[in-house]
């Protein structure tokens, strides 16, 4: 049981982790030489922003789904 909450975690944390590394076309294309992306209208910004968001929300609930796992189990088996 502890095995299948922590193989959960850690596919959550690996989905969080492949959507903040995933660079859109329009990323590279648009990217300045500050590292700065210019978008074309502000809805493609916000969304750009909210793909960032949810990316760095599954990597840290997947670390945290991980631990307490690793936890919880840790108190069941005394």
């Amino acid at each position: 049981m502890e095995f299948a909450v922590i193989l959960i975690g850690i596919i959550v944390a690996l989905v969080g982790f492949w959507l903040k590394s995933k660079k859109p076309k329009y990323q590279i294309e648009k990217t300045t030489s500050g590292s700065f992306v210019r978008f074309l209208d502000y809805d493609e910004a916000r969304k750009y922003k909210r793909t960032k968001f949810l990316a760095y929300l599954l990597l840290l609930g997947g670390v945290l789904i991980v631990l307490g796992g690793i936890g919880l189990f840790a108190l069941l088996d005394r």
